[in-house]
């Protein structure tokens, strides 16, 4: 997973640390849905990456944006970081 993040993280230029660490993690979260499924266990651990506290602000800035989450893996992980956010 590691190895994903980094790269996705390394091409997120232009941005702050915080809105690169998210959006490599959500681009961590597609592979590992597309490649391995729903119920991938790092689907997990990816998901509680971006319920740290740090990242809230950001994460909470793409569950607003109607352009993000336009796969069917984002628009799960969109809704479920919603719930636990309390912003559904």
């Amino acid at each position: 997973m590691q190895n994903r993040f980094q790269q996705h993280f390394d091409v997120s230029d232009g941005r702050c640390l915080e809105e690169r660490e998210v959006h490599a993690l959500i681009l961590v979260h597609a592979n590992y849905y597309e490649l391995e499924g729903p119920n991938c266990p790092e689907l997990h651990e990816v998901t509680w990456h971006l319920l740290l506290p740090k990242l809230r602000l950001e994460v909470r800035r793409w569950i607003k944006n109607p352009a993000s989450a336009l796969t069917t893996a984002g628009l799960r992980l969109k809704n479920d970081l919603a719930q636990f956010l309390g912003e559904k």
